[in-house]
């Protein structure tokens, strides 16, 4: 890469790897890995490696997920407050009529 890389601070690790990072923390007897967490590329959330996957799927939850839901949750409100702000124009358009 063309491009500097640097620290902007004192006691920083600094590492530009765009193709993913991997910390393994085990090995199999072959040297596959089989524990550690893996950084995919153009990502910022960790993947594990190996049984950690289960522990950690537990602790952390699925952002996409969360996000999928929150939007459900909010397109339910809306639709709520639209049907509510209908009633109320339908409501002071009859009361408009009715002073006519």
């Amino acid at each position: 890469n063309a491009y500097d890389l640097h620290a902007w601070g004192d006691n920083q690790f600094v590492v530009r790897a765009t193709g993913g990072f991997w910390f393994i923390t085990k090995v199999d007897g072959t040297g596959y890995p089989i524990e550690g967490m893996m950084l995919p590329a153009g990502s910022s959330h960790w993947v594990p490696i190996g049984s950690t996957a289960a522990q950690l799927s537990q602790e952390q939850s699925d952002p996409v997920q969360e996000l999928e839901a929150e939007n459900t949750s909010l397109k339910q409100r809306i639709d709520e407050l639209e049907s509510r702000l209908l009633a109320l124009e339908a409501l002071m358009q009859s009361r408009g009529g009715d002073q006519e």
